[in-house]
């Protein structure tokens, strides 16, 4: 096999998997599987800057460890994706998040 034609060959397979992936990303999104969110702040450089795209999945909250990068829904109802600093149980059985980003003086509960 020539060069050129190795050379279309694996291109052919990569474009075929870019495919793949991007079918199983489309239904995984359907199925709430997981979820695409832009980078809305620069609170987490520089590990995560401003319009980088993430992928979310939702797990128990008891799952959230400490060092992790995590997205929770606030209290006040948007949406922070910080670092968790802590996760312990609250005395209602509640989880009890405290997260910080890289920028940020104080942490968020």
């Amino acid at each position: 096999m020539s060069g050129a034609r190795q050379a279309r060959a694996a291109l052919s397979g990569l474009i075929g998997l870019a495919v793949v992936l991007l079918v199983a990303l489309a239904l995984s999104a359907q199925l709430d599987l997981v979820q695409l969110r832009a980078v809305q702040s620069s609170s987490m450089e520089p590990e995560l800057s401003v319009g980088d795209l993430l992928l979310n999945r939702t797990v128990d909250a008891s799952e959230a460890h400490e060092g992790e990068i995590a997205t929770i829904t606030h209290p006040d109802g948007h949406l922070v994706t910080h670092r968790v600093i802590s996760n312990e149980p609250g005395p209602s059985g509640e989880r009890l998040i405290e997260m910080q980003g890289t920028t940020t003086p104080l942490p968020t509960r």
